[in-house]
């Protein structure tokens, strides 16, 4: 008789990929996973056509977009997405956004006339 009552059932353990990274890490590498499959990172939207297509090529990115703006907390800036989530249990106004970041099919630049 064995423990377990569906004994083929068993989940099956696989390696941990991100064993012994740290929280940090892990974060960058899920944030480069997500741009290597095509998403951006802080909206999780796909990426713009137009967009970079690596972190020092030619291409729009996060920066020149307009819906990105700074907001502070103590004595540091973040860089936020107008559209990538709404407040949460934290205190935070969605992910913290990095300037070099590809940018996602929203982007809207900051240079076109209004």
């Amino acid at each position: 008789m064995t423990d377990s009552l569906f004994p083929d059932l068993e989940p099956v353990q696989t390696p941990d990929r991100f064993e012994g990274m740290g929280h940090d890490a892990r974060r960058t590498a899920r944030q480069a996973d997500l741009i290597a499959a095509g998403a951006n990172p802080a909206t999780r939207l796909p990426l713009h056509r137009d967009a970079a297509t690596d972190r020092s090529g030619p291409g729009l990115r996060c920066r020149d977009c307009t819906h990105l703006y700074r907001t502070g907390a103590g004595n540091k800036d973040f860089l936020k997405c107008e559209k990538a989530g709404t407040y949460n249990a934290r205190g935070s106004w969605g992910p913290d956004v990095r300037a070099w970041w590809p940018a996602c099919r929203l982007f809207e630049s900051k240079d076109q006339p209004e």
